[in-house]
């Protein structure tokens, strides 16, 4: 997971303790405990979060709510935005539109999540950013079926704002900054996350990659994550993998 989302800073919510941490989302269960062992949190004590840094997804800063909620959930909803393409991370920008459009504020992180991982029930238009280029479209690609057939000279005295503003109510759909978004099918939830970080079922998390002259090799296949300790046999898998001949090659 090399791209971030959110910088969070994290405290204890005691006005006699100083001690914070400062954590890039998604991290590691590791990362998440190390930074939580910082505040030297005991039983009882709440935990202060606060996104300090949205990155690449400054369009969440001004629906993001109940920050407070658990850092599983929020690293959870970290690591499935860095799993969106463009079109899926359109079609999430459409999505939040639609949400917010029904009033009651921001969104929740567990509604984001849900959002997110509803991102491929949607269909994206990125050539319609307004109701013009979206009659058009329609008009051009067998939409509207009153049109079929007409001339060219005749096809370009159409009304095509009208042709999309109408399309547009009927569909509920929504114009964002890189194109059209209409829901078509039904949003999914997304599996619920324990609110405690799971202790990670490794002691160290070594990247390797196999050796070529001082450095790691270029041939594509590597670098990979090994859990240790590792079994012989795992080990073994790694150096597969790679194309080496033992682990005495790996860098």
């Amino acid at each position: 997971m090399s791209e971030k989302v959110f910088g969070v800073y994290l405290a204890k919510e005691d006005p006699e303790s100083d001690a914070y941490a400062k954590l890039d989302l998604p991290a590691q269960p590791w990362e998440l405990l190390d930074a939580l062992d910082k505040l030297h949190l005991q039983e009882g004590d709440r935990l202060y979060l606060e996104i300090d840094d949205y990155y690449d997804f400054e369009e969440l800063a001004t629906v993001l709510q109940d920050r407070e909620d658990s850092l599983a959930e929020l690293n959870d909803l970290a690591e499935r935005l860095t799993r969106l393409n463009d079109v899926h991370r359109t079609a999430l920008q459409g999505l939040i539109q639609m949400e917010t459009a029904k009033g009651g504020g921001g969104i929740s992180v567990t509604r984001l999540r849900d959002l997110t991982e509803s991102a491929d029930c949607c269909h994206v238009v990125p050539e319609a950013l307004n109701d013009s280029q979206l009659g058009r479209f329609y008009a051009e690609n067998g939409f509207v079926p009153e049109v079929e057939g007409i001339s060219d000279t005749v096809f370009e005295l159409l009304d095509f704002t009208a042709i999309g503003l109408r399309a547009r109510k009927e569909e509920g759909g929504v114009f964002t900054r890189k194109g059209y978004v209409l829901q078509n099918s039904d949003l999914k939830r997304a599996p619920s996350v324990a609110r405690e970080i799971a202790e990670p079922d490794y002691m160290v998390l070594l990247e390797v990659a196999g050796l070529q002259g001082d450095g790691p090799a270029q041939d594509g296949t590597g670098p990979i994550l090994v859990k240790l300790p590792a079994t012989p046999e795992e080990l073994e898998t790694v150096t597969e993998r790679l194309n080496v001949a033992s682990s005495q090659e790996l860098w």
